[in-house]
């Protein structure tokens, strides 16, 4: 089990500053720092970002190249499921206000719409007059 240290939001990258620490034993409140451990959010070199991509690192971030995503490029638009789909067991017909389906938003260019790095998906032919919006946040699709 592993912890960062405390924040004051649920941001990881808060957290990439502070120690990150793992217990052996969950039930037992004594953590040990993980000191080969880093949260890496940064480049230093154009080969940070992406590779072999032509993406570049400009003042410690990587600028992706068209096509390539992620906090270091290391995605491909064209690798990417641009279609999801819910499972159609877990939907309650009862609870149920949500779409089941899915496709990634894209802007005017064909580039996915992004937050943090990750692409967002929008609801397929909703009956609402407000779509849905999923993304993934690195834990949980929210």
């Amino acid at each position: 089990r592993a912890r960062s240290g405390e924040t004051d939001t649920f941001d990881i990258t808060e957290s990439a500053d502070e120690g990150w620490y793992v217990t052996e034993d969950p039930d037992v409140a004594r953590f040990y720092p993980m000191d080969d451990f880093t949260l890496i959010l940064g480049c230093n070199f154009d080969e940070d970002c992406g590779g072999n991509s032509p993406s570049v690192c400009e003042r410690d971030e990587c600028i992706c190249a068209p096509g390539h995503y992620g906090l270091r490029c290391d995605y491909q638009q064209s690798e990417t499921c641009t279609l999801l789909e819910v499972n159609g067991e877990a939907l309650s017909s009862e609870t149920n206000t949500y779409a089941s389906q899915f496709e990634v938003l894209t802007d005017e260019q064909g580039d996915f719409v992004l937050f943090y790095h990750r692409p967002v998906y929008l609801s397929i032919s909703s009956s609402k007059s407000n779509p849905d919006i999923i993304f993934y946040s690195g834990y949980r699709w929210v």
